[in-house]
């Protein structure tokens, strides 16, 4: 099953009553903190689309379009995602922020970087 954002542990709640967790998965795309104190406790997996990271790359892409070639992007983001993000002079048609699959290993570091 799959569901988004509080649906998630609503899902997993409604279908997890008196069944073993075991015999069905629950899946999740948007990594709200529920979700993610989930997938610590070994109830659920998800994904995590990176919201801030999305708005400071289209911040940076349009303020290269605003001020020019000689613009260089601010956000850590182009570090962050480097591997499979490219600044590419901020021309390019299409940026996609990768999303972050959430483990039990990731998952207080995603937790504490909300606060």
């Amino acid at each position: 099953m799959q569901a988004h954002g509080v649906h998630e542990v609503a899902a997993y709640r409604h279908l997890g009553a008196g069944l073993n967790v075991k015999d069905f998965a629950i899946a999740g795309v948007d990594g709200v903190s529920d979700a993610i104190h989930a997938v610590q406790a070994g109830e659920m997996v998800s994904i995590l689309q990176d919201a801030k990271g999305q708005m400071q790359g289209s911040i940076d892409v349009a303020l290269r379009a605003v001020k020019g070639e000689s613009y260089q992007p601010q956000s850590d983001i182009w570090k962050q995602y480097a591997k499979d993000l490219k600044w590419e002079g901020g021309t390019q048609k299409h940026y996609y922020i990768p999303w972050a699959v959430v483990t039990a290993e990731n998952a207080q570091a995603l937790l504490d970087a909300r606060k």
